[in-house]
């Protein structure tokens, strides 16, 4: 029945008190005569190029380096490497390991790269682009890692795209880590963006890589790229083979290495087979020339100059002391007893329960009548400054020996 118009006013109709305190925000605008806010569409990604260094030169990771030369480790896994294989060199192995024409390979490895991103949900994956050429797989990886610089996005995507492949030849690509030059030369290039999809023309720099396959280099995350090894490897014939190896890549602490690095060493192996249980001890010698890219010939030398560096320098005879009260700044480590040691240089090296200096021969190693400590071993080196770790008997200058008694003494090693 219809309300009269008496009942209308002394009974209205209100309306919820929440819903008359907070009017929407449309009718709000309608009624000022303005359009609603749009919402903000996300922003674009920042148009795609290649960054060219401001001057040639070699380019290297930074690393720090946990070794000191004369370190040794034995028992190292050794792996192949073959990162940094020119793109048509790259593309070959592959063709040649199936069965391929090129452009069979390519076509085969992107129709399977698809399927698995359809399959497993991966957009980077489904979206890569037709590639007939090297030059447009380059433009691909290049474009790939302009795009994703940071961390390990674009190798984490490079890798997994290569793992469903079908390729059989080293399934990443991670040259931008490797030691390489930039040559100072420029060229056109089509870069693929897997963001927007598409490609685009950019301008790249012109680098030059160390190729696995002629170069003998190594990989570790322990030392700085140009470092040099002397790696030794027995084979089955208890015959010792030895070779000196560059460390151009990061990623393991293995001995994970070049074709060429195998072959100097006569190890059977390749990158993509390594005997079973095989295993190299490897000697840290120094850092080698990198004042620009390294060749076979360069490597060779550096070795030779580092090693016959460390043998000299491990055959000299310890310093001879300064004199009586002159001697330089120590750091003071004080034993009880008589005898000795009553300061050690401050080489780093502890050892024993109280975590105590070991004594070394050095003008700064000096027992309770401030006598330097001038004999040593002939094999164990400490610090630094290599010294010759101090024994048992071994002499100081004023032919006392150094010797065992009571108190918190400095470890001796017999």
């Amino acid at each position: 029945m219809a309300l009269s118009s008496k009942q209308t006013k002394s009974a209205p109709v209100k309306a919820p008190a929440k819903a008359a305190a907070k009017a929407p925000a449309k009718a709000k605008a309608a009624s000022k005569g303005k359009e609603p806010a749009k919402a903000k569409e996300p922003p674009k990604p920042k148009p795609l190029a290649l960054v060219v260094p401001a001057k040639a030169g070699v380019i290297r990771a930074a690393r720090k380096n946990g070794w000191e030369v004369g370190d040794e480790k034995a028992g190292q896994a050794v792996d192949g490497d073959g990162d940094g294989l020119p793109v048509d060199q790259w593309i070959d192995a592959n063709a040649k390991a199936l069965g391929k024409t090129r452009e069979k390979f390519l076509s085969d490895a992107v129709a399977n790269i698809r399927a698995a991103g359809k399959a497993n949900g991966n957009d980077f994956q489904q979206s890569v682009p037709d590639m007939k050429t090297s030059s447009d797989l380059k433009g691909f990886l290049d474009g790939v890692y302009a795009r994703y610089p940071k961390n390990n996005d674009a190798y984490d995507r490079i890798y997994g795209m290569w793992k469903v492949s079908g390729a059989k030849y080293d399934k990443s690509w991670q040259y931008p880590t490797s030691l390489h030059e930039y040559t100072g030369k420029t060229e056109a290039e089509r870069i693929w963006d897997p963001q927007e999809k598409s490609w685009v023309d950019s301008t790249a720099p012109v680098m030059a890589h160390v190729n696995p396959k002629t170069f003998p280099f190594l990989v570790r995350n322990d030392a700085p790229l140009g470092s040099v090894f002397k790696a030794t490897y027995v084979d089955a014939k208890k015959v010792a083979h030895t070779a000196y190896l560059m460390v151009a890549d990061t990623g393991t602490n293995r001995a994970e290495m070049s074709d060429a690095a195998m072959s100097q060493l006569h190890i059977n192996g390749n990158t993509n087979s390594v005997p079973d249980g095989a295993t190299v001890s490897l000697q840290y010698l120094g850092e080698g020339d990198v004042s620009k890219l390294p060749t076979p010939e360069s490597l060779a030398a550096d070795g030779k100059r580092l090693e016959d560096a460390y043998k000299a320098k491990k055959a000299a005879p310890a310093k001879a002391p300064p004199a009586k009260g002159k001697g330089g700044k120590k750091t003071a480590q004080v034993q009880g007893g008589a005898y000795y040691m009553a300061t050690v240089p401050n080489h780093g090296v502890v050892s024993g329960r109280n975590q105590l200096l070991v004594a070394v021969a050095h003008p700064d190693c000096r027992h309770s009548g401030d006598q330097a400590v001038v004999t040593g071993s002939a094999g164990v080196f400490v610090g630094r400054e290599q010294s010759p770790l101090a024994r048992e008997g071994d002499e100081t200058a004023d032919a006392l020996t150094i010797k065992k008694g009571t108190g918190d003494q400095t470890v001796i090693v017999a």
